[in-house]
């Protein structure tokens, strides 16, 4: 599940923010056969989004919301990325 809001603040330059909250299952051979609803995710932060000439350029901060299935908080994580999505 994905959902986010893209709210562009500069059209003529091609600039973006996005807020969003991403959820899912987080399943590997250790969870596999297991209760799947103990292992639900949850993530939400910011992307700054840049139409530019050579193409998009994406900058995310995403901190999770829940416990991982070992009952550990991760840290929140950088991301960057280049390109359209298909």
């Amino acid at each position: 599940l994905n959902v986010e809001y893209i709210w562009t603040f500069q059209k003529d330059m091609g600039l973006a923010l996005v807020p969003f909250f991403d959820g899912g299952f987080n399943i590997d051979h250790k969870t596999m056969g297991n209760d799947l609803e103990k292992y639900l995710v949850a993530s939400a932060g910011l992307e700054l989004r840049w139409r530019s000439p050579m193409g998009d350029l994406r900058i995310a901060y995403g901190v999770p919301l829940v416990q991982d299935y070992d009952k550990e908080m991760e840290s929140g994580r950088l991301e960057f990325s280049m390109g359209q999505f298909f």
